[in-house]
């Protein structure tokens, strides 16, 4: 078992309670007020047997982004290859300025 502050700086999967998978990189936790902020935060969605990551928000930066614990069903460490894919998909973003 670990805490949730021992994920920040980490490559995290989120799980939603409406069953939406996000990937992201954990920035910090406000237990007090329930929030997670995390960085560059991706949707994980299946494309026949492929895993794709697409944009969390098509319309606005997501540098950062502060969710609600209440939305959340489950944050977990991200598997290493996940993670990794993850970082290139983030770097070729910020290369092309996306």
């Amino acid at each position: 078992m670990y805490h949730i502050n021992d994920l920040i700086g980490k490559t995290i999967t989120i799980r939603s309670i409406k069953g939406d998978e996000y990937i992201a990189k954990l920035l910090g936790v406000d237990a007090d007020q329930g929030l997670l902020t995390v960085a560059e935060p991706r949707v994980v969605v299946i494309d026949n047997e492929s895993v794709m990551l697409f944009p969390f928000a098509l319309t606005a930066k997501t540098d950062t982004v502060t969710l609600h614990s209440t939305e959340i069903f489950a944050v977990l460490e991200t598997m290493p290859e996940a993670a990794q894919d993850y970082d290139t998909v983030v770097a070729q973003s910020a290369d092309s300025g996306a």
